[in-house]
């Protein structure tokens, strides 16, 4: 009895999401078949919690397009002194040259868009964040490439959340009654456009009483030396040096200058019958440029000297709070609220006073920045009330805990004011003060800069946040702005999450932006003056059975009714384990520039831990 009569050799390795190897076979039109491969390691105590450790990942790739790639990551954990990564990633790419062969082909224009490839390509990634007390705060992060492509043709997953890297490094210490820090950031390749802060400081006032007076006071003081440049591509044609492009010139942005800016206030909240807050406030702001425009500017003209701006500003908020019970369960709550704001703006200068813009706190260039709805103070001339009114909707669960279902804001923007600015030629219009052959890049344009950078006639602008949180399983959050002036929806950006069953989930987005973008100067190629997109995503996850999921999408461009990337992944399940199977094709495009580029198929395979699910593999999913 239990007497063995034959052994068989076994081979055992832990399923293990933390530790081990992960492999990705696959294909796409771009890379050819290809074989991803990583294996991730304990160096030194990074399994045990609380203590000094060291960690790492070694990924060897195979293209048959492109050739061998090879990458390693390396993660530490100092306890109090932080933790962080570097990642490396280099690929011999024998396919480089498809850049070279098209570059000046009028099918690619590769030119236009994008930096001169080399055989070897790389990207190096430094992270590291730290909370050394509960007061203090640092962060560091910084990406350097070998070319402006790099992430299109290996990294696709990371552009898409980040088009332009982010590098920088801060820190800041936080008070009760107030805060302080510094920064240094910028683009480390020249082939990406932005603002480099080399570096900027920040002192701020968090609101707080005057000797014990009726009236508090706050500020927020920042100053630092910027540097902003265009991306350097390799066109030729000035029509392309994109952020900004700087006038008939063909000059990209490439200014610098030492920024001072403080910003103070002094507000007096009070209550009248319990029922009605009011807030009246006045403020301060004051800024210093130590160079501005160049006299010979191409549109309008500038000092070429130092600028300062000064703006005063008083206002008053009233605001109003109700509650009700519906029943036992439902509450309702009703605020009303409306902000009434004069702000006056004087510039050194004269008429000469063209200060520069780096970022928001120069001049509102994005839609979101037009109007105070954020609570940042406009840059501007202004008069008007924002009106608004909230209600939330809220449920009392069984333990007695309130918890919003529905979060309702419709408010709108009116100003009282309309202010000189170049006239738009697309409405028939034509400006006779423009200067010859400059009305069409200026319209719309202030013709002082103390004036806000939109056309005040009939520029009422509505707008909505909803969020609707019924139950666990669906979420429903917006934010939609209509332009009055241009009858259309300038902004919205629209997410819906529903989970019908435990088997059956579906998802929904939309992103819409229909507005002009107010640079420093604008693009004699108009196109680049506006900021213009309409894309719909949509898919569901369908559990069919227990040994069977799959998960389709769809990516569409509604601005040009076309579909931009459709595709699907399916799970065949055993007791312990999930063996997928994804695919989808994007289709070929054309930029603005006509540079175009060819449509993608794509298809890979990997097993996962079921009990864990997909996630510890997805980092090898580079697409």
């Amino acid at each position: 009895e239990d007497v063995p009569v034959m052994w068989v050799p076994y081979w055992y390795y832990p399923m293990n999401t933390d530790y081990g190897w992960r492999f990705m076979p696959g294909y796409t039109s771009r890379w050819g078949a290809y074989f991803l491969s990583g294996y991730v390691y304990n160096i030194v105590n990074e399994d045990k919690a609380g203590a000094y450790a060291l960690g790492g990942s070694t990924y060897l790739d195979m293209r048959t397009k492109n050739g061998v790639a090879v990458g390693q990551t390396v993660r530490w954990h100092l306890n109090d002194f932080g933790y962080g990564k570097f990642k490396v990633y280099h690929a011999w790419d024998r396919d480089h040259d498809r850049y070279s062969r098209h570059w000046d082909d009028s099918r690619y224009n590769y030119l236009n868009w994008g930096s001169e490839v080399e055989h070897r390509r790389y990207r190096l990634m430094f992270e590291h964040e730290a909370d050394p007390t509960e007061r203090d705060s640092f962060r560091l992060r910084a990406s350097y490439l070998s070319d402006s492509h790099f992430l299109h043709d290996f990294l696709e997953r990371d552009e898409r959340k980040e088009s332009i890297p982010v590098n920088e490094a801060w820190y800041e210490h936080r008070e009760n009654d107030f805060a302080a820090g510094a920064s240094v950031s910028g683009p480390l390749n020249d082939f990406y456009p932005g603002t480099a802060r080399t570096p900027e400081g920040w002192f701020a006032v968090n609101p707080q009483p005057i000797f014990a007076l009726p009236v508090n006071y706050e500020s927020q003081t920042r100053a630092g030396y910027y540097n902003r440049e265009f991306g350097r591509m390799g066109a030729t044609d000035p029509m392309y040096h994109y952020n900004p492009y700087l006038g008939l010139d063909g000059k990209g942005a490439d200014y610098q200058a030492f920024r001072a800016d403080t910003h103070h206030r002094l507000s007096a909240p009070f209550k009248l019958w319990d029922v009605l807050s009011v807030n009246p406030r006045t403020s301060y702001r004051g800024a210093y440029w130590s160079d501005s425009g160049s006299a010979g500017s191409m549109y309008t003209a500038a000092s070429d000297n130092d600028v300062y701006r000064s703006i005063g500003e008083a206002g008053v908020t009233f605001s109003a709070h109700a509650t009700g019970w519906l029943n036992e369960r439902w509450q309702h709550v009703f605020e009303p609220y409306v902000d009434y704001s004069y702000q006056k703006v004087e510039l050194t200068g004269g008429n000469n006073n063209r200060y520069y813009v780096f970022d928001a706190y120069d001049r509102s260039v994005e839609w979101l920045d037009q109007f105070g709805f954020e609570g940042r103070g406009l840059p501007f001339n202004w008069h008007g009330v924002r009106p608004g009114i909230r209600n939330l909707l809220r449920r009392k669960d069984d333990k007695g805990v309130l918890s919003s279902i529905v979060d309702a804001d419709l408010y709108a923007a009116i100003p009282f004011s309309d202010e000189s600015r170049y006239e738009d030629t697309r409405r028939g219009e034509y400006d006779d003060e423009a200067p010859p052959g400059r009305d069409h890049a200026l319209r719309g344009y202030p013709r002082d800069d103390r004036y806000g950078s939109y056309s005040r006639r009939e520029c009422i602008v509505p707008g909505t946040r909803l969020r609707l949180h019924p139950y666990r399983d669906m979420t429903l959050q917006s934010r939609i702005e209509y332009d009055c002036d241009d009858s259309a929806v300038a902004y919205a950006d629209i997410m819906f999450r529903h989970r019908l069953t435990e088997e059956f989930s579906w998802y929904v987005s939309y992103l819409g932006r229909d507005h002009r973008i107010w640079d420093y100067l604008p693009s004699e190629y108009d196109r680049w003056n506006y900021e213009l997109s309409n894309q719909l995503q949509i898919g569901f996850e369908h559990q069919v059975c227990d040994w069977l999921a799959w998960s389709p999408f769809v990516r569409a461009d509604c601005r040009r009714d076309r579909l931009d990337e459709y595709g699907a992944w399916v799970d065949f399940l055993t007791d312990c384990l999930g063996f997928r199977f994804q695919a989808a094709h994007v289709t070929s495009f054309e930029r603005v520039d006509h540079s175009k580029f060819e449509s993608d198929n794509r298809f890979s395979f990997f097993v996962y831990l079921r009990a864990l699910g997909p996630g510890s593999m997805l980092d090898l999913a580079k697409f």
